[in-house]
């Protein structure tokens, strides 16, 4: 079905905050089950994930299956693969450590057309994906988010939530509390402190405000803050659990 509309405002105008499935394994059918399962949207990952062109173009397929807006992380803030992504036909770039206000402005070069931006023109699958003449749909259809997840990009967060055509930003906690502290520990206070911090400023300036949680147990209170849209782990450890529950309990029985 094409974008008649704006698929991603549709996934964040329903009642509550959106959910994201995190799929990195690289598989259509792993993004079509999410869809499946009830999730609101999908980020596709790859730069922790795994897969390249073909498994990108095959999860943003499973995805339009689906019903399902996508999102994709690409591996780096590179234009190349930024445009890549989007002309695949992805509804918003997901781009990892964006420290500095230059880096969130390359960012939206590569991602929006002129005026706004520098993205080349060669949109065949997007225009696909999403109806409309996409010199007028475009900037507004795709989505730019920039992770904060470093006490460098928290320092400039302001500056970097202020850059014109960046429409919000994604947390990473466990990233984030390795810049702050050396470790993982998401839980500290002055780390949590720091997420509710990105949280305020990113609502004050109308932006979208994206999380990772790494369990639902985490993800509670994000949910109750009232975040826009929180992922909850990725698609490998969750298998990895669920397989690992089954063993333990076949093992239990023996």
């Amino acid at each position: 079905m094409a974008d008649g509309q704006d698929a991603f405002a549709a996934a964040l105008g329903r009642d509550g905050v959106a959910l994201a499935a995190w799929c990195g394994i690289g598989s259509s059918l792993v993004v079509e089950t999410a869809a499946a399962c009830g999730y609101d949207l999908v980020l596709i990952d790859q730069q922790h994930g795994f897969g390249g062109q073909a498994e990108l173009l095959a999860g943003l397929t499973g995805a339009r299956a689906g019903g399902l807006p996508a999102a994709v992380r690409v591996a780096w803030n590179e234009e190349a693969l930024v445009s890549r992504a989007l002309d695949a036909g992805a509804h918003a770039i997901v781009c990892p450590m964006i420290n500095t206000v230059s880096q969130a402005q390359a960012l939206v070069h590569a991602a929006k057309y002129p005026p706004l931006g520098g993205r080349s023109w060669g949109p065949y699958r997007a225009s696909i994906v999403m109806e409309g003449e996409m010199l007028d749909v475009g900037n507004v259809r795709t989505r730019t988010f920039a992770q904060i997840e470093t006490a460098e990009a928290l320092g400039n967060l302001d500056a970097i939530l202020a850059v014109d055509g960046l429409d919000g930003v994604v947390v990473g906690p466990n990233d984030l509390a390795i810049s702050m502290r050396g470790d993982r520990d998401i839980e500290a206070p002055e780390v949590l402190e720091a997420i509710d911090r990105i949280r305020v400023a990113t609502r004050k300036v109308g932006k979208i405000g994206w999380i990772f949680a790494n369990t639902p147990e985490y993800a509670r209170p994000l949910i109750k803050a009232d975040w826009d849209i929180v992922t909850i782990s990725t698609d490998l450890v969750r298998l990895r659990t669920a397989m690992s529950d089954v063993v333990a309990e076949a093992r239990a029985v023996v």
